[in-house]
């Protein structure tokens, strides 16, 4: 029989899954439900814009509901040892580009976990061309990052995600 795989996903990545996943159930859904319900004691449905929206809204609710739920049951938590200084999933890097000696970071999380809103600290994917650059590297190694125009690296600190 053979084995199922698993994604890895980070810690912080499954607890922030498991939280959006439970005020879906608790808040937004009988929310919405409510909206619906309120909708439908007006009267005719067929020019009803609010009965229309929040029945898509309830749609988009359900599928996100179930996304979730696909992750948590086909996922694990990554597990990094606090002196392995390999980059993989679950670690942040301090790199220095060495064509302008500008420091960034980047966190290596899931596909599910990925977030470039903070700018400081970029969530990218190991699949992304930055992150499967990195994968495997350690500090003080010295990469190319194969982008448009690429540029090379040098690896400062590797942590932990905590």
């Amino acid at each position: 029989m053979a084995t199922k795989k698993f994604d890895e996903i980070t810690k912080a990545g499954r607890e922030a899954l498991q939280k959006e996943y439970e005020e879906l159930i608790n808040v937004k859904k009988p929310d919405i439900i409510e909206k619906i319900n309120a909708a439908k004691e007006m009267g005719d449905l067929s020019e009803n814009a609010d009965y229309k929206f929040s029945k898509e809204e309830l749609g988009r609710i359900e599928q996100r509901i179930h996304e979730i739920e696909y992750i948590l049951e086909n996922s694990k938590v990554v597990k990094n040892k606090e002196n392995d200084k390999t980059i993989s999933i679950g670690k942040t890097v301090v790199a220095r580009r060495l064509d302008n000696n500008k420091e960034f970071t980047v966190s290596i999380v899931s596909k599910h976990e990925v977030d470039a809103s903070d700018a400081t600290n970029l969530k990218i994917s190991p699949i992304s061309p930055i992150g499967s650059a990195l994968l495997g590297h350690k500090v003080g190694d010295k990469i190319v990052i194969n982008v448009k125009v690429p540029y090379e690296v040098e690896i400062i600190d590797v942590t932990i995600i905590k």
